[in-house]
């Protein structure tokens, strides 16, 4: 829920006066903070080793000294003495024997008494702050009686296991009884005391089974209690420690965040002097979450950076450019120094369109298996498959030679090679294959990591999602690090409790000190407004774009809903998925629909797509209209289906066929084999298209025109009626509006400011009430 912040700069004064900041925190809003060595501390068991039990405690215990207490909780601070445990409870030392996490029960007894059921010193009544430890319902009462005289103890037959001596040299004699107070008092005794001890030894006791001093010594039961239960529980399994701020005493869990601390650490290099930072990521050295799929580098023995852009086919990268997104690579079978002479065989360059670009640049035209009589000219080295014939270069503007040169090379396959700035009249003294070691030049698509960096960020991508992350010291974003925490967080945080009433003048100072510290954070966020920020924006061509879009390079990330993300690319609206990018040709926030066309069928003249749509998350699906084109690629000539299929005559050749099928709803393909790849692309089938086939229809058209995505969700009509925007923040919709932000719109102002006031007299009047009935909280409460 998105709190009011003038409600609470008036809940903030008003509670001042009558409360103190807490120690804890019951809030699930609490602070995270990535701190590996702490998170490795605090998930470390403590344990003394006790020879009577192995017991181990975790939060919200701690032990090791006051250099752990970032592990635990003020009161419950363990020290290790003769292998047990202790806990100081109101000055007094108790060994803990026993604890049950589930029931938050600690069984304890004093330290001096465990070896013999008798104190030290004095016996005293037990007593405990009621606001961490009280005494468990479920324990029995004993009432001892010692400075007894001989006589009176002789009178009344004491049975042995009853009486005891616990004075120097056991001279004054005491017993153990179960009767009242007034009953006991018939015995002439200077002093009494009320022991709890656990009801099983308590029937022992009754039933003459069990010594009264090995009762004592068995203990009783604690019951603990602490506010921040639910926020460790939260913090567990979000995979943090359970910890606690050292000069503020608030619950923090704190993260070992394996993704922000190893993608954070120096930037790599082979050896080359190459610097790999994101979208590439070094293999052996980062994991794949600190760059995108296929960024993936390696060294080789001679200290190169190598890029894997195809199965076995490695490049070296000459030069990497993060300004302009460029590298320059060169192919490590022609380039690399250990292989001097004979080449494997080489394969055109083509690229996923979601990856890398090859800008146009000059051509090598490459032949192999050539047989003699040798071309000095063009020979670039040796074949692998045989070491007698040749592998050839030949140049672009020289290419009118290929037709001679392709009868004696193998079977005349040609593979395309581009080199950057070759001149053939200047490198006429320099070898085919120096000049193809010089590489080409590759631009590649990534999103832009400077937001990230510059809130503090480390760049990296989320294997699971297939999106871009923002690794940060907190958890991570999906654009930038939050900038603003606190203003989410500082109404949760505000959380309160009762203080001395007579305290006035303490009181009025903290009153004041809140106010202004609201005042000035509502002052803070009013610099950079939300609601600016998540204007609506436009790419230069296409729709507007708001709620629930956003822009990525425009504007904070919480503008719009996780998964809904724009880029503007040479002024058009992109959206991308996991498979590709698409052209948003046209929003429509009245019906939440999306239309869109692959990037990859824009501007072509052979329409065949190279991969599927995917739905990245559950927001959307597709409209009533959807009907898919299967396209098949690489099919022998025997082939066949069930559908009526049309043949693609630019992605066919003599002996691997490609076709196109139209699938309406989800007829089956099941025989569709004999193809080397299938690819599924939606389309809208509606109008004049509807009750056409394959063979009728002009499927190029029906790529160019796109399809439509409906997306879930509620919408944003009431909020931009009031005058707000919609965005999205802390896992939920809120309202941006000129003044703060809201829960559903600009006007629910009033009503939550009166709302927020009844609960703040509800809770001064239970606090009121708590108060009367616990008077001596500031003092001590008995046991028992």
């Amino acid at each position: 829920m998105v709190h009011s912040p003038s409600c609470f700069l008036f809940l903030a004064f008003v509670f001042a006066a009558v409360t103190n900041l807490s120690t804890t925190t019951t809030a699930l809003k609490f602070q995270r903070v990535t701190d590996e060595e702490r998170f490795k501390e605090c998930n470390q068991e403590f344990t003394c080793e006790s020879t009577r039990s192995q017991l181990r405690f975790k939060y919200p215990f701690w032990g090791g000294g006051d250099e752990m207490s970032h592990c635990g909780l003020p009161g419950f601070k363990l020290t290790c003495r003769e292998n047990y445990a202790v806990i100081e409870i109101m000055k007094e030392n108790f060994t803990i024997l026993e604890i049950k996490w589930d029931e938050q029960i600690v069984t304890v007894v004093r330290m001096d008494m465990l070896d013999d059921g008798c104190p030290d010193y004095e016996f005293i009544n037990i007593t405990v702050y009621n606001k961490t430890f009280e005494c468990a319902p479920s324990n029995e009462k004993l009432t001892y009686s010692y400075g007894c005289s001989s006589s009176n103890i002789s009178s009344r037959k004491v049975p042995q296991e009853k009486g005891f001596t616990c004075t120097p040299n056991e001279t004054v004699p005491g017993l153990y009884t179960m009767e009242t107070p007034h009953q006991t008092n018939k015995i002439s005794c200077t002093n009494t005391t009320d022991i709890p001890v656990l009801p099983k030894y308590y029937r022992y006791l009754q039933s003459n089974k069990m010594a009264a001093k090995d009762v004592v010594k068995e203990g009783f039961d604690l019951r603990y209690k602490f506010d921040t239960k639910e926020a460790c529980s939260e913090c567990l399994r979000s995979g943090g420690q359970c910890g606690c701020n050292e000069v503020s005493k608030e619950f923090v869990c704190f993260y070992e965040d394996q993704y922000y601390l190893n993608c954070s650490l120096p930037a790599r290099t082979c050896g080359d002097n190459q610097t790999i930072r994101f979208p590439f990521y070094l293999r052996d050295q980062q994991n794949p979450y600190c760059g995108y799929p296929g960024f993936e580098v390696s060294c080789d023995e001679d200290g190169h950076s190598i890029l894997n852009l195809f199965v076995n086919d490695p490049y070296i990268v000459r030069h990497i450019s993060y300004e302009k997104r460029s590298l320059i690579v060169s192919n490590a079978a022609i380039s690399h120094n250990s292989t001097p002479n004979c080449i494997p065989p080489l394969q055109n360059i083509s690229f996923p369109n979601e990856r890398f670009k090859l800008p146009k640049q000059n051509q090598v035209f490459l032949l192999s298996d050539c047989s003699p009589p040798r071309v000095p000219e063009y020979e670039i080295g040796c074949s692998s498959e045989n070491a007698t014939n040749w592998i050839l270069g030949v140049p672009e503007n020289e290419k009118e030679q290929l037709g001679n040169l392709s009868k004696k090379c193998g079977d005349g396959k040609v593979v395309v090679m581009p080199v950057k700035d070759y001149d053939s009249s200047d490198d006429e003294s320099v070898g085919m294959r120096q000049v193809l070691s010089r590489g080409f030049e590759l631009t590649w698509k990534a999103d832009d990591c400077s937001r990230c960096q510059n809130s503090g960020g480390v760049c990296g991508f989320n294997t699971s999602s297939y999106l871009f992350q923002c690794y940060c010291e907190d958890r991570p974003h999906r654009v930038r690090c939050q900038v603003f925490f606190f203003r989410s967080n500082f109404p949760f945080v505000l959380h309160m409790r009762l203080q001395s009433l007579l305290d006035m003048e303490k009181l009025f100072l903290v009153s004041v000190g809140i106010f202004f510290y609201t005042w000035l954070v509502d002052c803070v966020i009013a610099v950079e407004s939300s609601y600016e920020a998540c204007e609506p924006r436009n790419c230069g061509s296409g729709p507007n774009i708001s709620y629930p879009f956003s822009v990525e390079d425009a504007g904070l990330d919480i503008c719009g809903l996780p998964g809904f993300e724009i880029e503007c690319h040479e002024k058009k609206p992109v959206y991308k998925t996991s498979r590709g990018p698409y052209i948003v040709e046209d929003i429509s926030y009245e019906n939440r629909s999306l239309h869109l066309v692959d990037e990859e069928v824009v501007d072509t003249t052979c329409y065949a797509p190279s991969h599927y749509f995917a739905f990245d998350g559950t927001w959307m699906k597709f409209r009533s209209t959807h009907a898919n084109l299967q396209f098949f690629y690489g099919c022998t000539e025997s082939f066949s289906l069930s559908l009526e299929k049309k043949l693609i005559p630019c992605k066919s050749n003599a002996t691997h066929l490609s076709y196109v099928a139209l699938v309406i709803k989800d007829e089956d393909l099941s025989d569709g084999d004999g193809c080397e790849e299938e690819v599924g692309v939606p389309i809208d089938l509606e109008g004049g298209y509807s009750n056409q086939t394959i063979k009728t229809i002009d499927y190029p058209e029906l790529l160019t025109k796109g399809f439509t995505l409906i997306w879930y969700g509620d919408g944003c009509s009431k909020c931009e009626t009031s005058g707000g925007r919609c965005g999205f923040e802390n896992e939920q919709r809120v309202c941006f509006c000129p003044d703060r932000a809201h829960i559903t719109d600009c006007n629910d102002g009033k009503v939550q400011f009166l709302f927020c006031v009844l609960e703040f007299w509800k809770m001064v009047l239970k606090l009121n009430d708590s108060a009367l009935e616990n008077a001596d909280d500031l003092g001590e409460i008995r046991c028992i």
